[in-house]
């Protein structure tokens, strides 16, 4: 059986590392997929120039962190 998720619906939440240091992921924050708006769109502050981002779907499968 297949499963398909259409725009956000798959997703449960994104974990994120406000200053990745390139080797340790180091959750700083948690949004969850209600806190996201319709269009896809997040506000946070307190970034810095390397953020890393961590997906998890309602299955609970993550993905590798990634840089943004």
């Amino acid at each position: 059986m297949d499963c398909w998720f259409t725009g956000l619906d798959g997703l449960a939440m994104l974990l994120v590392d406000v200053d990745y240091d390139g080797e340790i992921f180091d959750m700083d924050r948690t949004v969850f997929a209600k806190d996201i708006s319709d269009d896809g769109k997040i506000r946070m502050t307190g970034l810095t120039e390397s953020v890393a981002v961590i997906v998890i779907d309602k299955h609970g499968n993550e993905s590798k962190a990634f840089i943004i």
